[in-house]
């Protein structure tokens, strides 16, 4: 983005100044787009409408699914298809990535479960490189870091406030919910915590795993694709959101 905020400022008064009126920049990204773009002209932003974009549900996730394979001269079984759309909790970054690094394992012209496990690593790195590295690593403070790394392993059961703060010992727990909240880490589902995306639960204990074991993310075949089918969460997240 360097030198984007000031491109699209520029322009856009040129086109006010010459009386432009139906044309306009749509910018589509994470959540730190308006930060990069405000770089070299932090009044860029306010030139921008902000629209937040909710997660597809799984019905949704399914049919771009099952629409893609249709057209690529492959097939893809029904659990392949589903533990797809599961697992990309609604997101449409994790839905191509994770079905972009199956079709490309894949021999028989058959997506199977088998497929998705073995390019579920591939898969993780990439999320690693593009998000999670730079999220996890923005986890401050030894306090933070023993909450994320203990909701890692509830995704599919949000546990409650003082169940973990009894588990950690750490007093005043919510003093650091609320910004592990803001940054997109930690999600509140009916009074309840965990992770933003069971993605990201998995990259956590991969990390953990890392430490303890000395093994490295190319290592993750002990992590497989599950079965699970729960619905995105229908609550307002911040990762990743797509704003324009």
């Amino acid at each position: 983005f360097q030198g984007a905020g000031s491109f699209f400022k520029v322009v856009s008064e040129a086109w006010a100044i010459d009386g432009y009126r139906n044309a306009m920049f749509v910018v589509i990204g994470l959540p730190n787009v308006p930060a990069d773009i405000s770089n070299d002209d932090p009044s860029t932003p306010r030139i921008f409408s902000h629209v937040e974009l909710k997660r597809m549900t799984s019905a949704e996730c399914l049919n771009i699914v099952q629409t893609c394979i249709a057209k690529s001269g492959k097939s893809i079984t029904d659990d392949a298809a589903a533990a797809i759309a599961a697992r990309s909790g609604g997101f449409p970054y994790f839905l191509h990535q994770l079905g972009y690094d199956a079709f490309e394992k894949d021999s028989d012209g058959v997506i199977d479960m088998g497929d998705l496990n073995k390019g579920f690593s591939a898969s993780l790195l990439q999320f690693e490189r593009m998000f999670f590295g730079d999220l996890y690593k923005s986890v401050e403070g030894r306090q933070k870091q023993k909450i994320v790394d203990e909701l890692s392993s509830c995704y599919s059961s949000p546990r409650t406030a003082a169940d973990f703060a009894k588990t950690l010992k750490i007093k005043n727990v919510h003093q650091y919910l609320k910004p592990l909240e803001k940054d997109g880490i930690v999600e509140k589902i009916k009074s309840r915590y965990r992770l933003t995306s069971e993605l990201l639960s998995i990259y956590v204990q991969a990390r953990i795993g890392a430490r303890t074991d000395h093994v490295n993310l190319e290592a993750m075949s002990k992590y497989p694709l599950g079965t699970a089918e729960s619905e995105p969460s229908p609550d307002p997240v911040t990762l990743p959101r797509t704003t324009k």
